[in-house]
């Protein structure tokens, strides 16, 4: 048996190099002609804000289309599956825990609202202390909200 040492070293190489700076951040390939594939193509492209935020929280990303994790031939409610289709699910897991958490982002609008509230308490010169409400609206690109699911789902898993 003959073995091709430069098959060979390339691939204890890459393992090594995996082992010690991993990829934080897989994003699928996705090669049909649909929003979803548009969408995968334009967080590819900005790939690196997603890989410098999970190697700063040392988590690991996920982006895939979200009819990906739906098993062939099972009985699933139409409604599901025409979410699913048009939509991408992002998974965050622990480096250390492996503990994962997932969301599903619409991949066909790019505009998302978000409204809260925040209770703020507020402490006065005389020792008294008052709790005040703060409510916040604001709009969101897509490529935003997918970042946002990403921070919301990484302090998820670090908990």
């Amino acid at each position: 048996m003959r073995i091709n040492a430069p098959k060979a070293f390339k691939d204890t190489v890459s393992m090594v190099k995996e082992f010690y700076f991993p990829k934080y951040v897989n994003i699928a390939k996705s090669y049909s002609e649909d929003p979803v594939t548009d969408a995968l193509l334009r967080l590819e492209q900005s790939e690196d804000i997603f890989e410098s935020y999970a190697k700063h929280k040392g988590v690991f990303v996920t982006i895939d289309r979200a009819d990906s994790i739906l098993i062939k031939d099972a009985e699933v409610k139409k409604d599901l599956k025409k979410i699913m289709d048009r939509s991408i699910i992002v998974r965050v897991s622990d480096g250390i825990t492996g503990k994962e958490s997932s969301s599903v982002v619409d991949a066909t609008k790019d505009s998302f609202t978000y409204s809260g509230a925040k209770y703020i308490s507020h402490k006065e010169a005389d020792g008294s202390s008052n709790i005040i409400k703060s409510v916040f609206s604001h709009e969101d690109n897509f490529l935003r909200s997918v970042y946002r699911a990403v921070e919301r789902l990484a302090d998820l898993v670090k908990k």
